[in-house]
């Protein structure tokens, strides 16, 4: 991901995969497709990136809150959904 712009105004949750970074650090990227009905984009997601109501631009590398779907009881350890084959 460069960027991702978007209207100001309402706090987003935005469907990511978390993977392993180049320094070993856990990094988030976003799923391309962010539309309500894009079921597989959530079958893919094992995170939600916290975008703030104020901010109209996320750029590559920057800190945001991240929330774990397997922490919210939606998937298993490795944050896959029961029955769902990515």
């Amino acid at each position: 991901m460069v960027e991702m712009k978007r209207k100001p105004g309402r706090m987003e949750f935005v469907r990511a995969r978390l993977l392993r970074g180049a320094s070993g650090s856990t990094v988030a990227e976003l799923l391309a497709n962010q539309a309500s009905g894009a079921v597989t984009a959530f079958a893919w997601a094992d995170a939600l990136v916290v975008v703030p109501a104020d901010r109209e631009v996320v750029r590559d590398g920057e800190e945001l809150e991240v929330v774990r779907l397997a922490d919210l009881g939606l998937g298993d350890a490795s944050g896959h959904l029961p029955g769902v084959s990515p």
